[in-house]
């Protein structure tokens, strides 16, 4: 009996049936094989598949498929537990199924990111992570909730390491930028469809949540058309409108400064024109920064309109 069958053997010790135990040789062979199958998910394999070493595992994680090549040492059960072949024993190396879903690479940096999902409590948790935190600091992910220590640090690495050279065509390939605004024909984060997901600090994860929307067109405009009366109402709102419009017009970007006495509505004005890209009140930062906090805010921001208080 190989070791692969050994550890799953364990997982299902006193489950046979007293009318399988009488079967004979062939027969209790035949319900091995079947019990094992459904635990480990490793279905009869012709001989050169076999000898190739991998298994193969399909997972649904949040509504979407994803096909998998196990390479050797390492095989996966169905409950979610992952061993590896050391050579004499067999080892476990996790009792939670974690499997990279994405590679995600930076358009802006050309850096790139794995997303991770782990299943626990029979539910599946995604978490995305540079290379260098998976293949270096691969501790930093117990924080996330990989069972990882000191002990199985190195295997973990090579099970991840193994896992993504391996299955190079089942991982999608996803483009991300670390910057709002215009990406080819897509406009980042309104336009529907794009290809580019955000790759942001995760510290500003605040503002992207900030864009959204709520209410209706017809209720904004009946809400801000009195104000526009206002000659500089009208001028801080179209600024803001007008934000978007710099790089495809091929013009620079400009600063307003709103001045004025206090309790003149200038504050007011400035919110209002930020609700044309969501909730102002959250889309609102500060300047009380270094200049490299203020420089990274405004990379960040790029073609949408950046407020300060």
């Amino acid at each position: 009996m190989s070791k692969k069958k050994k550890v799953v053997e364990n997982e299902i010790n006193n489950t046979m049936t007293e009318k399988e135990e009488k079967n004979t040789d062939e027969e209790f062979k035949e319900i091995e094989k079947e019990d094992i199958e459904k635990i480990t998910g490793i279905k009869d394999k012709k001989e050169d598949e076999e000898q190739d070493g991998y298994q193969l595992i399909d997972l649904k994680i949040n509504d979407t498929e994803y096909h998998y090549k196990i390479p050797p040492p390492f095989f996966v059960t169905e409950d979610g537990k992952i061993f590896y072949d050391t050579g004499s024993q067999t080892e476990r190396l996790s009792h939670l199924l974690v499997v990279p879903i994405k590679i995600i690479q930076n358009v802006d940096t050309d850096e790139e990111k794995i997303e991770i999902a782990l299943r626990k409590n029979g539910q599946w948790k995604t978490g995305v992570f540079s290379k260098q935190q998976i293949y270096s600091g691969i501790m930093e992910l117990a924080n996330f909730g990989l069972p990882v220590n000191t002990t199985n640090s190195k295997m973990f690495i090579k099970y991840f390491a193994n896992l993504e050279a391996e299955n190079e065509e089942n991982i999608p390939k996803i483009k991300s930028v670390s910057k709002l605004g215009w990406r080819d024909n897509f406009f980042v984060p309104f336009s529907k469809n794009s290809p580019f997901v955000i790759d942001m600090d995760y510290r500003l994860s605040k503002w992207i949540k900030a864009y959204t929307e709520k209410g209706t067109l017809k209720e904004w405009k009946e809400k801000i058309n009195p104000y526009r009366k206002n000659n500089l109402f009208r001028f801080i709102l179209a600024s803001s409108f007008a934000s978007v419009l710099l790089t495809p017009l091929g013009h620079r970007i400009f600063m307003v400064f709103n001045w004025g006495n206090s309790r003149a509505g200038k504050s007011a004005a400035l919110y209002a024109a930020l609700s044309v890209w969501g909730n102002s009140f959250d889309l609102v930062t500060t300047f009380n920064t270094t200049a490299v906090g203020i420089e990274r805010l405004a990379g960040f921001y790029n073609d949408l309109p950046l407020r300060s208080r």
